[in-house]
């Protein structure tokens, strides 16, 4: 959801950055314990040629 509100935002000619909080459900490596989420980040410069979704999951 966040990269769609990014792209609507950009294809109004606005920079747009979206982040959403996650919780813990990676552990390190060898461990067992939830230590990193998984946080969507959407990012879009706005401007039109440029105006495709960006998105890390």
């Amino acid at each position: 959801m966040v990269g769609y509100r990014a792209e609507q935002i950009a294809t109004a000619g606005r920079v747009a950055f979206g982040f959403v909080n996650a919780l813990a459900s990676i552990a390190l490596t060898g461990g067992v314990t939830p230590v990193f989420g998984t946080t969507p980040i959407a990012i879009n410069p706005g401007t039109p040629p440029a105006c495709a979704r960006r998105v890390t999951a």
